[in-house]
C-alpha cells in the first residue's frame, strides 16, 4: 500500500493531498515484468518477440467486423480498447468481445494483455461509424482482468492450442521409389526387390518419425511455456502490481480545485494533480468571518461566526449539486393531445408525454449471443437424352452448396441515474448500448404514447456526452394512425364493378379516387405539420442542450 501522511496515494498522483508535498516515483505502478523478471525466459525460446502491458482502461468501445458473401454472411464482435500503461502512455487495441469475462470490462479496470507473438484482424469492420475509434487491426491475444478478489483471464480461440502430431506418410512413397529403383537395374526376383524396398522404406520411415517427434516435442515445449507464463501471470494480483490504489472513488460531495478544475475529495487540504491550496488561506490567522442568517423572508434572525477555513470550506459546491443544476436546467417533460385527422373518419386521439432528461450510468447488464448456422441446400438437375425424336431415358447430377450465417448480437439493459435520483432502467438500442460505459452521460429525448400498442415508448434522440455519438430513433413526426381506408377500397371495388352494369358510375368511382388522393395528400401534410409543432419543445431544448454542450462537458465528464 501507498500512503504519504495519512492518505492514500493514488496513481497518476503528483503532489499529497494532506502536505501538498511533490510526490516521487516510488508511487508508480508496475509492470509484470518488473515483478518476475525471468517470467518469459522460457516462451523466448519460441517466440523472441514475447512482452506483455499492464495498465488501466480508459475506454472501450464495442465493434463488430466480418465479411459477406453470395453464401455467407459472418460477423464477430470485438471491444476497441484503450488502457494507459504505468508511464501514461495510450495503448489501443482489439480484444474479443465474445466472451462473458471481457464482455464485462469496464472503465478503471487493471488488465494485462500477453503477446507470445503479435496478433492481426483479417475480418473488415463493417461500420463505417466504427471507423472513427477502431484504428488498426491489431488485437490482443490473451488479455488477464486483475480484480480485487480475483484475475481473470480470456484469448483468441487459437491462442496456445495443443499441439497436434504429424502423420508420417513420406516413407510410402519413398518405398514406392525404391521399389522402382531397383527393379530398373534388373533385379528380378520379386522377393529381393520387397525386402530391399521394406529396408529403404523402414529407414525412411524411422527418420520420418524422429523429425515428426522432435517438431512435436518442441511445440510441445513451447505450448508448455507459455501455459507456465500464464498461470504464473494468473498468480500475480492487483497489490503486488501497485495497482491497488488505481483510480479515486467518485462522490457526491466532491468539488473542483479552483485552479486546475480537477475533481477532488471535500477532505483533501490540497489537490492531487497541482498541488495548489484548496482553501484560500490554510488556517493562517483562522480569521473569523461573519454570515448574517436570515429567514426565508431574507429578514435578519441572528449571526454566525466559524473560522475562515470553515466558510470556505462550506461555501464550495459540491459535484452532486453542479450535476443536479444541470440536469435540472435541461429537464422537460410535457403532455399533449394528439388529433390525428382522417379523410373518411373522425380523428383518432391520443396523449402523449414527452421527456428530455440528462442521466448518467451507473450499472450496465449485457450479454452476447452468438448465433452460427450452415444450411446445406441440394439441387438436382435432370439431363433427358433423346435419339432422334425418341426419349431414351434421363441422367442426373446432384450438387450441394453450403450458405453460412453468424451473427453476434448485442443485448441488456444499463440503469441510468436521473436528476431526482431515481434509476431508469433502459433497453438501448444495440449502438447506443455497444458504445456506453460505466459512467457515461447520456441524454434522451423520449415520448410514450398512451394506450398505443404500436408504439407505446420509443427514444427520439439519444446522445453519449462522453463519446460524442449520437442515435436518432423513430421521429414523433413519422407515426401514423391510417384510419378508414379499408372501407373505401372496398366501396371502390364495388363501384367499379357495377359500373359494368351502369357506365356512369365509372365517372363518380374516378372523382372518388381523385378527391380521396387529394383529400389524403392533405390530411397527410396537416398532420405532420401538427406533430412537427407538437416537438417544438424538444427541438428548442435541444438546441439550448447543444449550445451549452462546451460548458456541459468540462462540469460532467473528470
Amino acid at each position: 500500500m501507498s500512503y504519504h501522511c495519512k492518505s492514500a496515494v493514488y496513481i497518476g498522483d503528483k503532489y499529497c493531498v494532506d502536505c501538498g508535498d511533490a510526490l516521487n516515483d516510488d508511487y508508480s505502478p508496475k509492470d509484470i515484468i518488473d515483478i518476475n523478471p525471468t517470467i518469459f525466459d522460457k516462451v523466448k525460446n519460441f517466440y523472441p518477440n514475447v512482452y506483455s502491458i499492464t495498465g488501466i482502461v480508459e475506454s472501450t468501445y464495442y465493434y463488430k467486423r466480418g465479411y459477406r458473401s453470395s453464401k455467407n454472411d459472418v460477423e464477430y464482435s470485438y471491444i476497441w480498447l484503450v488502457i494507459k500503461d504505468k508511464n501514461g502512455k495510450e495503448i489501443q487495441t482489439s480484444i474479443p468481445a465474445e466472451s462473458d469475462y471481457l464482455l464485462s470490462i469496464e472503465k478503471g479496470q487493471v488488465v494485462t494483455l500477453y503477446y507470445p507473438n503479435t496478433y492481426t484482424l483479417t475480418y473488415n469492420i463493417l461500420s463505417k461509424k466504427d471507423k472513427k475509434f477502431v484504428i488498426d487491426n491489431s488485437c490482443a491475444p490473451c488479455i488477464f482482468i486483475h480484480l480485487n478478489s480475483e484475475q481473470r483471464v480470456s484469448s483468441v480461440n487459437d491462442f496456445n492450442e495443443y499441439p497436434s502430431k504429424n502423420i508420417a506418410w513420406m516413407w510410402f512413397f519413398v518405398l514406392l521409389i525404391a521399389a522402382i529403383t531397383f527393379a530398373s537395374f534388373n533385379v528380378t526376383d520379386p522377393i529381393i526387390i520387397l525386402i530391399l524396398s521394406v529396408c529403404v522404406g523402414g529407414f525412411a520411415y524411422t527418420k520420418e518419425k524422429k523429425v515428426i517427434n522432435n517438431k512435436f516435442d518442441r511445440k510441445l515445449l513451447g505450448y508448455e511455456a507459455v501455459k507456465e507464463s500464464v498461470d504464473q501471470i494468473l498468480s500475480t494480483n492487483l497489490f503486488s502490481l501497485g495497482y491497488e490504489f488505481s483510480q479515486r472513488a467518485k462522490n457526491d460531495c466532491d468539488i473542483f480545485c479552483s485552479y486546475c478544475h480537477k475533481r477532488v475529495g471535500v477532505e483533501d487540504v490540497y489537490c492531487f494533480d497541482c498541488g495548489g491550496a484548496l482553501f484560500d488561506e490554510i488556517a493562517k490567522n483562522d480569521a473569523v468571518i461573519e454570515f448574517k442568517n436570515t429567514d426565508e423572508n431574507h429578514a435578519p434572525i441572528g449571526t454566525t461566526v466559524m473560522t475562515e477555513n470553515e466558510g470556505i470550506h462550506s461555501s464550495r459546491v459540491s459535484f452532486a449539486e453542479i450535476e443536479k443544476q444541470i440536469m435540472e436546467q435541461h429537464y422537460l417533460n410535457y403532455e399533449v393531445e394528439y388529433e390525428h385527422e382522417h379523410v373518411y373518419s373522425s380523428p383518432t386521439k391520443k396523449q402523449v408525454t414527452f421527456e428530455f432528461y440528462l442521466g448518467q450510468i451507473i450499472n450496465k447488464n449485457i450479454s452476447n449471443d452468438v448465433s452460427d448456422v450452415t444450411e446445406a441446400v441440394t439441387t438436382e438437375t435432370e439431363t433427358k437424352h433423346y435419339y432422334g425424336s425418341t426419349y431414351t431415358g434421363s441422367t442426373y447430377r446432384s450438387s450441394t452448396e453450403h450458405y453460412r450465417t453468424r451473427s453476434s448480437t448485442l443485448s441488456g439493459k444499463v440503469s441510468v441515474r436521473v436528476r431526482d435520483g431515481n434509476t431508469y432502467n433502459l433497453n438501448l438500442p444495440e449502438s447506443m448500448l455497444a458504445s456506453s460505459e460505466m459512467g457515461d452521460w447520456l441524454l434522451f429525448s423520449d415520448r410514450e404514447i398512451k394506450n398505443d400498442d404500436d408504439n407505446p415508448l420509443d427514444f427520439e434522440y439519444i446522445y453519449n456526452i462522453n463519446k460524442d455519438i449520437e442515435f436518432n430513433g423513430s421521429s414523433f413526426t413519422s407515426c401514423d394512425y391510417s384510419k378508414g381506408s379499408n372501407i373505401v377500397t372496398i366501396l371502390g371495388i364495388v363501384l367499379v364493378a357495377l359500373s359494368f352494369i351502369v357506365p356512369a358510375l365509372l365517372l363518380i368511382v374516378l372523382a372518388i379516387i381523385l378527391f380521396s388522393l387529394i383529400a389524403s395528400l392533405y390530411k397527410k401534410r396537416v398532420n405532420y405539420l401538427k406533430r412537427k409543432e407538437i416537438l417544438m419543445p424538444i427541438k428548442a431544448n435541444l438546441a439550448l442542450f447543444k449550445a451549452d454542450l462546451s460548458r456541459i462537458k468540462t462540469k460532467l465528464i473528470h
